[in-house]
C-alpha cells in the first residue's frame, strides 16, 4: 500500500443501507465512502469550504472512478485512505483504497477536481490554494489510468427520464455526485442486476443538476460495457458514466 507524508485514513463500517439486493457494495456508497473522507482531509489540509471561501474559490468534482477488487460483508469493518497526486497547474487528482482489516484492496479509486474562481467561474490554477513538493506526492495511480474523458455513444438509446429529488440534493441544492452512481443500477433491468455484478465504473460530471430538473438517460454497449449519456432538457449534457459489468458465476 502506499505511503506518503499526504496519507490520510480512518476506519468506517458498512451499514446495511450501504448494501444492494445481492449484499454488493452499491456504487454511490462508495463513492460516498470517497467524499466523506475528502472533506475531512481537505479540512486538515486548510483547503476545504471554508477556507477556500475566504479565497474566493471553491473545488469543484470533475470525473471519479472506482474499480471493485471484492465486495465486503455487510457490517464489516474496514479502513478507508485518500492521498493527493501531483496536480498539474489547472487539475488536481485525488486518490482512494477502501481496505478489509487485513490491509487487501476491497475497492480502489480516482478523482479529478479544479479550482473555480467564486466571482466569474473561472479556473484558477491549483498552485493557488495547493503546493509541496514532489517528495510529498505517492508517484502511482491507484487505478491504471486514472480518470479518463468519456465519449457521447454514437449509437445510444433513450431508456429513460429522470427527475431530481429533494434527497439528492447537498448543501449546495444541487445533485450530489453520489447520487449520480445510483443512475447505473436504477436503469437497468432488475434481471440483469442480480446477474452481473459492477466491477468498475467511471463518471464525468459535465453540468449541475437542480431540483426538480429533468435528464434524459441514453445507454450504450453490450452487456458487458455500457455508457450512460446524461442530456438536460435544453439538449446540454450533465454527465457521462461509463460501467463494466461481469457476469457472476453460475448465472
Amino acid at each position: 500500500m502506499p505511503t506518503t507524508p499526504l496519507q490520510f485514513e480512518w476506519d468506517s463500517i458498512v451499514a446495511v443501507d450501504d448494501m444492494d439486493l445481492k449484499n454488493r457494495l452499491k456504487p454511490s456508497s462508495i463513492l460516498q465512502f470517497f467524499q466523506d473522507i475528502a472533506t475531512e482531509h481537505a479540512n486538515i489540509l486548510d483547503i476545504g469550504y471554508r477556507k477556500m471561501m475566504s479565497m474566493k474559490c471553491f473545488w469543484v468534482l470533475t470525473k471519479v472512478s472506482a474499480e471493485v477488487v471484492k465486495n465486503p460483508s455487510m457490517c464489516e469493518r474496514v479502513k478507508i485512505l485518500t492521498y493527493p497526486r501531483k496536480p498539474s497547474p489547472v487539475e488536481a487528482t485525488r486518490d482512494y483504497y477502501i481496505l478489509d482489516s487485513k490491509g487487501e484492496v476491497l475497492v480502489r479509486g480516482s478523482s479529478k477536481w479544479c479550482v473555480l474562481d467564486f466571482a466569474n467561474k473561472k479556473i484558477r490554477r491549483t498552485s493557488d490554494v495547493f503546493s509541496y513538493t514532489d517528495e510529498y506526492y505517492y508517484p502511482k495511480d491507484a487505478i491504471s489510468g486514472g480518470c479518463t474523458r468519456l465519449r457521447p455513444p454514437a449509437d445510444g438509446k433513450v431508456i429513460g427520464d429522470y427527475e431530481v429529488k429533494i434527497t439528492d440534493l447537498d448543501t449546495n441544492v444541487h445533485m450530489n455526485n453520489a447520487k449520480y452512481a445510483n443512475l447505473l443500477l436504477d436503469y437497468e433491468n432488475i434481471d440483469f442486476v442480480q446477474k452481473y455484478d459492477l466491477k468498475c465504473f467511471e463518471i464525468n460530471y459535465l453540468g449541475e443538476l437542480a431540483f426538480a430538473e429533468k435528464v434524459k438517460i441514453i445507454r450504450a454497449g453490450e452487456s458487458g460495457e455500457r455508457i450512460y449519456h446524461g442530456v438536460k432538457s435544453d439538449g446540454r449534457d450533465a454527465f457521462l458514466m461509463s460501467a463494466k459489468w461481469e457476469k457472476r458465476r453460475g448465472k
